[in-house]
């Protein structure tokens, strides 16, 4: 019988349906600083070089100070930071996570079927941007955009963006989803994985690394840094200045027009204020530093994410730019309608991401999962220069404390 008859029938169908995505090609390093390593499965250790292949069950490894672009599967670009391990998966499998800390970001207009395994489960998610780090037996997942799910043997938890699962000292397995802020307040490892992430994101979009469409990438750094900058509202400007920085450079993702990069740094500014209000008038400075000509959006955008601060953000504008503040007010009104429909685009996404910080979950118990399947084995910047993202303030530190 013919695939199309048996199709009739559902049963072809229904079988191919079901197969897993398969990788279509060996893993590639798309960009790397230091020296990065790979050992194929029974074979020696060579160093990496930009565009070399990594072929399934290959071992690569970043030394002091190093980082690792590299592009497992299409859509995904997994960051290796200094002194991490993995092991490139085989057949339908991603990453193997064996000690360090990995960023992961998954364009959300290809949804990439990304996992990373570590020795606690395996972190899947589609259209994200999320931070593992594993340090012996002890393994923290933190997502900076949308949804990680999170499987532990036969058990699922869903971590959103905003929160943290982590091993706390003396337990065996992580925890249930907290509140980055929460997390952070007490374990300085893991506000440095939410630094880690920003950096990350600002050095992807500035490189425009795995070639991610300009409107995956402002979706990406726009969720990246409002749960940045809920978790540490002291440091939104920070966030602000690296990610548009990144944004003003002619390689970023985002420089396909100058329409599209306006919207970008408008986004990213007005995410940041939403999400650390009393840090407005300072996130907008920051800014319109970064990027001068978007003075007028950037004014308006945060004023209107932030209505309380408004004669404060125009003040504040008006004094890092050296106008009036008639000057910036004008150039604020005229850019009101831009404006609105950037706010109206990003505070959906911020509510949730603001929520996840202000209020604390109860425990519970990881919903059971599915019918088990076989898994895959998987500084503030200066902000009229591009941003030199350094590795070294990066190397992992154990986020469990011990």
């Amino acid at each position: 019988m013919s695939l199309r008859n048996l199709c009739k029938f559902g049963l072809a169908c229904a079988i191919i349906l079901t197969v897993p995505t398969l990788r279509a090609a060996d893993a590639t390093l798309l960009k790397k600083t230091g020296s990065v390593t790979m050992t194929p499965k029974g074979g020696q250790p060579t160093e990496l070089n930009v565009n070399d292949k990594i072929p399934d069950g290959a071992t690569v490894k970043t030394g002091p100070g190093a980082e690792a672009y590299l592009q497992p599967i299409d859509g995904a670009v997994a960051t290796m930071k200094a002194n991490t391990t993995l092991e490139i998966g085989t057949g339908n499998a991603t990453i193997n996570l064996k000690s360090g800390n990995l960023v992961s970001t998954i364009d959300p207009a290809k949804k990439a079927n990304y996992s990373v395994h570590t020795p606690k489960g395996v972190a899947s998610a589609r259209g994200t941007a999320f931070s593992t780090v594993v340090d012996g037996v002890n393994v923290t997942i933190a997502s900076t955009a949308d949804a990680v799910t999170f499987t532990i043997g036969n058990q699922i938890m869903t971590i959103s963006a905003g929160q943290v699962s982590y091993t706390p000292p003396g337990a065996t397995q992580p925890s249930a989803p907290v509140p980055l802020a929460q997390a952070a307040a007490s374990n300085p490892a893991i506000m440095q994985m939410v630094q880690t992430a920003v950096q990350t994101m600002a050095s992807v979009v500035q490189n425009n690394v795995g070639n991610m469409s300009a409107a995956s990438a402002t979706t990406l750094a726009t969720q990246v840094v409002a749960v940045a900058s809920a978790a540490a509202p002291e440091q939104a400007a920070t966030f602000t200045s690296q990610v548009v920085t990144a944004m003003t450079s002619p390689t970023a993702s985002t420089a396909t027009s100058a329409a599209t990069t306006t919207t970008a740094i408008a986004s990213v500014a007005a995410a940041a204020a939403q999400a650390a209000p009393g840090q407005a008038a300072q996130v907008a400075s920051a800014a319109v530093q970064a990027a001068p000509a978007q003075t007028g959006v950037v004014t308006s955008a945060v004023s209107q994410a932030v209505p309380s601060a408004s004669t404060a953000v125009v003040n504040s504008v008006a004094q890092t730019t050296g106008q009036s503040t008639a000057s910036v007010q004008t150039q604020s009104d005229a850019a009101q309608s831009q404006g609105a429909v950037v706010v109206s685009s990003v505070t959906t996404t911020n509510s949730a991401i603001i929520s996840q910080q202000t209020t604390t979950p109860t425990p519970t118990t990881p919903s059971p999962a599915p019918t088990p399947v076989s898994q895959p084995t998987q500084t503030q910047q200066q902000a009229t220069t591009t941003p030199v993202i350094d590795p070294s303030v990066t190397t992992p530190v154990s986020p469990a404390g011990g």
